[in-house]
């Protein structure tokens, strides 16, 4: 039989398909401590369907899977320049402040999961300037956005300089608040993502939502996403991209770089 879903969860109402755990995701993440097994899922016979790949079915043939899309880089890009630097910026900074701003009237209260990173960070700043009708924004009084932090150590020296240049009201999490949730909340987190937990982060994201539902806040902003979209992480990004070049066969471009 071949079945698929968009969780592991629906097929298991197959009763084809036995929920049996897969020992090599399973060694992975407890020596590793990394939930994200390569081509494969933490149950034994269930596959993720990677990006870029489709599969096709034939009668009587095995599936033939296939990758139809790969990233590469734009050779047409040219050279660095600072002038096409600050046009890009320019241009960037005004779709980020558009994007804010049509958030900035939800269907009720909203609030700003604060880390201290540039991410969200620049969305915390930006807000503050926007009105959006007088609800929220620099002086807008007691309808105004709220920050949502956990001061973990490495963290709270932006988190406090960034809640300091803004006029919204800061809500903030100690770590040693964190540790104390629930085995049966901590059994749903699990349960609702398939995957087991690699850090404490998730655990304070959690107490984080908490803390802004018992403030009535309905419509939280982050900056998930602005690493992917800006490179955040050299050591990741950027081998990608030196990989895209020698995948192109653009040796030259790949030594200068």
């Amino acid at each position: 039989i071949f079945a698929f879903g968009s969780t592991a969860r629906i097929l298991f109402s197959c009763r084809s398909i036995k929920k049996e755990p897969d020992n090599n995701a399973v060694f992975h993440y407890l020596t590793e401590n990394n939930s994200e097994f390569p081509g494969g899922t933490f149950f034994k016979g269930i596959k993720p369907l990677e990006a870029g790949c489709s599969i096709l079915l034939s009668p009587g043939k095995k599936p033939a899977h296939k990758r139809y899309y790969s990233p590469k880089y734009n050779p047409e890009m040219g050279e660095f320049s600072e002038k096409a630097l600050k046009k890009h910026s320019a241009e960037f900074l005004e779709l980020l402040k558009s994007a804010i701003k049509n958030q900035m009237s939800p269907p009720g209260p909203a609030g700003i999961m604060l880390s201290g990173g540039l991410d969200s960070s620049t969305i915390a700043c930006l807000a503050d300037g926007f009105p959006a009708g007088g609800a929220f924004g620099r002086g807008a009084g007691p309808g105004k956005l709220k920050l949502f932090s956990i001061n973990w150590k490495e963290e709270a020296e932006y988190i406090k300089a960034v809640a300091g240049a803004v006029s919204f009201e800061h809500c903030v999490i100690r770590p040693e608040e964190v540790g104390g949730l629930p085995w049966e909340e901590m059994e749903k987190r699990v349960l609702g993502s398939e995957i087991p937990l690699t850090s404490q982060s998730e655990i304070g994201h959690i107490r984080l939502l908490q803390r802004a539902q018992k403030e009535n806040i309905k419509v939280l902003l982050d900056g998930n996403g602005a690493d992917e979209l800006l490179a955040g992480y050299p050591e990741r990004y950027f081998n990608a991209y030196l990989n895209q070049i020698i995948y192109a066969k653009d040796l030259p471009r790949f030594e200068k770089e």
